[in-house]
């Protein structure tokens, strides 16, 4: 009896470290887990950053086109009362 009783506590030690094992690799995965989603947070920010900026540029760049096409209409306009006058 003695056999299997040290038999049985063999198995659990050995299941033991089998657990303990399995529970490193799981805690060494949620870190590259929770690596991998700090670094998608990262990208995210610095998208959205982009984004804003490329948007802020675009808004710039339509107000600056709407302020020359109405120079334009404007200078059309005298352009076409000194053609009015001269002829």
């Amino acid at each position: 009896m003695s056999v299997c009783v040290s038999d049985r506590v063999q198995e659990q030690e050995e299941l033991a470290q089998l657990l303990q094992d399995e529970k490193t690799i799981f805690c060494e995965e949620a870190k590259e887990l929770q690596k991998s989603l700090q670094d998608i947070q990262h990208q995210k920010e610095m998208t959205e950053t982009e984004l804003r900026a490329e948007v802020a540029a675009r808004l710039k760049a339509e107000e600056k086109l709407r302020e020359a096409e109405q120079a334009l209409a404007v200078s059309c306009h005298i352009l076409s009362g000194f053609e009015f006058m001269s002829g």
